[in-house]
């Protein structure tokens, strides 16, 4: 699932890549089960006959107090934040390999700046990056380009809201 402050920027992704004369598909798929990413790449191999690149995103797992996360919690953070990732990508590498293409994974700076209340985002960001450098090596072999994107805060609904959980919490204002 790609989080809804996120659509408006992978849409002006799309927008650009049109601008730039290419085509795009923009999808808020659920790829926490398996089998759902195939339909996905399918897609877009129908619309235009090869896939050059591949974005992910992911929308954000559950935050809160270490010894009140569950396992199912930390399940969810990770088929999410992850596996959805993973899922897309194993799906769509053949393709990508073909066209010698490139892969940008959106994870995000929790992946290298911890917070005590956002552990299964944090934990899953940072095994994005080690995915992602795992994926890169393999993406030599195979010709596709791999990166990773951690964007920090950037001032969405989602960030708004968490700004004004802390200044209520801390007894500030902006």
């Amino acid at each position: 699932g790609v989080q809804t402050c996120a659509l408006p920027i992978l849409e002006a992704v799309a927008a650009e890549v049109k601008k730039l004369g290419g085509e795009a598909v923009v999808s808020t798929a659920d790829l926490r089960q398996p089998g759902t990413a195939q339909p996905l790449v399918d897609t877009a191999l129908k619309a235009f006959g090869r896939l050059d690149f591949v974005i992910t995103n992911a929308g954000t797992a559950k935050m809160g107090d270490f010894t009140e996360l569950t396992d199912a919690d930390w399940a969810e953070g990770f088929d999410l934040k992850f596996f959805g990732h993973i899922r897309l990508l194993r799906a769509a590498w053949k393709q990508l390999a073909a066209s010698q293409g490139s892969v940008v994974i959106i994870a995000g700076a929790a992946g290298r700046t911890p917070e005590a209340r956002a552990m299964i985002t944090g934990s899953v960001n940072s095994a994005l990056v080690n995915f992602t450098k795992s994926l890169a090596a393999l993406g030599v072999k195979d010709k596709v380009r791999v990166n990773a994107v951690l964007p920090g805060a950037i001032r969405t609904a989602r960030y708004e809201g968490r700004l004004k959980r802390a200044m209520a919490s801390l007894g500030v204002d902006a």
